[in-house]
């Protein structure tokens, strides 16, 4: 391999860009090269490696936030500089951890970096990497259960946040959110820095945007379960249950971090998606059980006497989807409890499940008389197609376990 000065010199002002994939490919293909040129290409490799390395390190806290390429710009600024200290880390960043480094000097080394950040906002951030350094082993504890033993401590770091600059804190919480495991425990930080306060105070405050987030989050999940196709399929309806779900629990957590009041800007519009979400919820539910009926229809032959799976004819093809489609959104509810409908949703399932229970049994002594006539296993198909969605896999397959056994 051989490249010219001007080459090599293009190849230095590349390597920066190049993703990590492609600069880990690029140095095991010249692994096996020979020659001065190749040589110095591998040098440069090892450099940048060895310099992204450094820069990571250096600025983890904010991996996720800020782009990858404004980190690396104010690496190469703060290389001019300070090369001294930058040396000093991709020395030391290969051959030790994060807890074994000298932290007092890598904070010094954040605040030199913040000196020659480009703009304003990521001066400030770079600014509070110590901070978020120390903060995010604690970030399980002030979003957690005992918010009360720990809120001291999130309320002191909140405080240092705000000390470094005016815009601070609210991007001191944007790179805490960053690290949550849970996105809807975002909305904890703010009964964590506020010690739970009330939704007008919240809602003037510069951590607002946590409470907007999760209320305009709720809303949306609320449209979706309104406007979900009930003739979508199993999973539409799983996806409409999954929303009802959701929003329940964003509402619940709300609650939870801040006092809503009844007439409070948040309390206002918390309590409409509430009856919003209950509405719709409970109008699937129904629509449901009218659903499994109109797909697996029953007739009476005398007056007074019990009504019986009318086998007459086949299966409408869009009653069956439009059942199954509502059955699994029935069966994916189950753990809504918070959001006020688990009592019509049991209710509506036991009645479906009734009604399968009979209309299958009824299938199957059929298929014993008549040896299975398409038109009967149509109808078992249809069944069991439902029954697969509200009961589990596990009740369908029994079913045709035993119509093959006929």
């Amino acid at each position: 391999m051989s490249l010219s000065t001007a080459a090599q010199a293009q190849l230095r002002i590349l390597l920066p860009s190049l993703p990590e994939p492609a600069l880990q490919a690029l140095n095991a293909g010249l692994s096996a090269e020979t020659g001065e040129s190749a040589g110095r290409v591998r040098e440069a490799i090892a450099e940048e490696i060895e310099t992204r390395r450094a820069a990571s390190l250096l600025f983890e806290p904010l991996t996720g936030l800020v782009p990858g390429n404004q980190l690396r710009a104010v690496w190469t600024n703060l290389a001019r500089l300070d090369p001294t200290g930058c040396e000093w880390l991709k020395l030391e960043a290969g051959r030790r951890g994060l807890d074994e480094f000298d932290v007092e000097r890598l904070d010094t080394l954040c605040l030199t970096a913040a000196e020659v950040a480009r703009d304003q906002r990521l001066a400030v951030l770079v600014r509070l990497v110590p901070l978020l350094r120390r903060s995010f082993p604690r970030l399980a504890e002030w979003v957690g259960a005992d918010q009360r033993e720990h809120g001291a401590a999130a309320r002191l770091a909140y405080r240092d946040a705000a000390a470094v600059d005016p815009s601070a804190g609210p991007l001191f919480v944007e790179a805490l959110m960053t690290r949550l495991k849970r996105p809807g425990d975002a909305i904890r930080l703010l009964t964590a820095f506020a010690n739970r306060p009330n939704d007008r105070y919240a809602a003037a405050s510069e951590l607002a945007f946590l409470g907007e987030d999760v209320l305009s989050e709720a809303e949306r999940l609320v449209q979706v379960v309104q406007g979900f196709d009930d003739h979508g399929g199993p999973d539409a309806g799983r996806a409409a249950a999954a929303a009802a779900e959701t929003a329940s629990g964003r509402l619940q957590a709300l609650d939870d971090a801040v006092e809503l009041t009844r007439d409070g800007p948040w309390g206002v519009r918390a309590l409409a998606a509430r009856r919003a979400l209950a509405a719709n919820v409970e109008a699937h539910l129904a629509a449901a059980e009218r659903a499994v009926r109109a797909a697996l229809p029953m007739t009476t032959t005398k007056k007074g006497t019990r009504a019986l799976p009318d086998l007459r004819g086949e299966p409408d093809p869009a009653a069956v989807r439009r059942a199954t489609t509502l059955a699994a959104f029935v069966q994916a509810l189950p753990g809504s409890a918070q959001g006020g409908f688990s009592a019509v949703r049991a209710r509506v399932a036991a009645a479906a499940e009734d009604h399968l229970h009979a209309y299958v049994e009824f299938v199957l002594d059929r298929l014993h008389e008549d040896g299975g006539l398409p038109s009967t296993r149509a109808w078992l198909e249809a069944a069991t197609a439902i029954q697969g969605e509200l009961c589990g896999e596990a009740a369908a397959r029994l079913s045709w376990r035993r119509a093959e056994a006929a």
